[in-house]
């Protein structure tokens, strides 16, 4: 008996690592929605390149781009009802924006539907962020990164999210733009949940708060052979070197060399991330 759409996407759900399930999919689809097909294929590809660290080729990234341009929103059309942005991976959506309120009354529909990985919070349109609501939540246990920017959090705030159960699985969090200083991350540090925790985000060009204990990439003095200035990762700042004394090695602090914008958990359960196990002695 032919495999129906309901048992290969539930397969592709099962295994959001694997190629084989999503072209699976593909090839469902190749005679209703060609298109769709098509752009789950060059999408497989240009994910299999930047796993293996390599650059996609501009023309199938080009071509995928065109595809997603054309059609993104029917196929966005059943998620975008929930979400206020969303993003592909390798042919199906993994990344969204959320109300905290909506992802807390329909983030188990969201995870049927698509394999959901990475989350980035808005703020609610009334009242403050629902921090406590949020971490009483199991729906937090399935994600690999949350983006908490610009919601007025506080050191307070983020010692809760540390001492949060939840988020076992978490490997990247961006706590952009918020009020933070070195308590929230000595709670992080120190946190039995976090352990693998590999990027913390904390953008340099912050508007108003971008403190941070880690290895900030920033513009150094040196130029390239065409004048430009350098951007380069510098070394480990006074209080990340502390934090490390106490805790052992924290990848967290070392962007340039755990951070991956594609695929860490893919390269963790592979051995590849971190470079160096978290509470090495340093």
């Amino acid at each position: 008996m032919a495999a129906t759409w309901k048992d290969l996407h539930a397969a592709a759900l099962r295994e959001p690592d694997e190629d084989a399930p999503r072209l699976a999919l593909a090839e469902y689809y190749r005679k209703q929605d060609p298109d769709l097909a098509r752009f789950i294929e060059l999408q497989v590809q240009i994910g299999a390149v930047r796993r293996s660290g390599g650059t996609p080729a501009h023309a199938t990234e080009y071509e995928s781009d065109r595809l997603l341009k054309k059609h993104g929103p029917r196929w966005c059309q059943t998620i975008a009802k929930f979400t206020k942005r969303q993003s592909f991976d390798r042919g199906m959506i993994e990344w969204v924006s959320i109300d905290p309120h909506m992802f807390l009354e329909h983030g188990e529909w969201l995870f049927v539907n698509a394999p959901i990985r990475a989350v980035s919070f808005t703020m609610p349109s009334e009242g403050t962020f629902p921090v406590r609501d949020l971490l009483a939540s199991d729906l937090l246990s399935r994600l690999d990164s949350i983006g908490l920017v610009k919601l007025g959090l506080t050191n307070a705030d983020v010692e809760s999210i540390a001492a949060c159960p939840r988020l076992h699985r978490l490997l990247s969090v961006d706590l952009s733009d918020n009020p933070l200083s070195l308590p929230a991350f000595e709670a992080i540090a120190a946190s039995p949940h976090l352990h693998g925790l590999l990027t913390v985000t904390r953008h340099s060009d912050a508007r108003l708060y971008s403190y941070s204990p880690g290895a900030e990439h920033a513009i150094t003095d040196r130029d390239d052979r065409h004048g430009h200035a350098i951007w380069d990762y510098r070394e480990l700042p006074a209080d990340g070197a502390s934090l490390e004394a106490k805790h052992g090695y924290l990848p967290w602090l070392h962007p340039k060399d755990n951070a991956r914008h594609f695929y860490q958990r893919y390269h963790v359960e592979r051995g590849t991330l971190p470079v160096k196990p978290r509470g090495t002695p340093v």
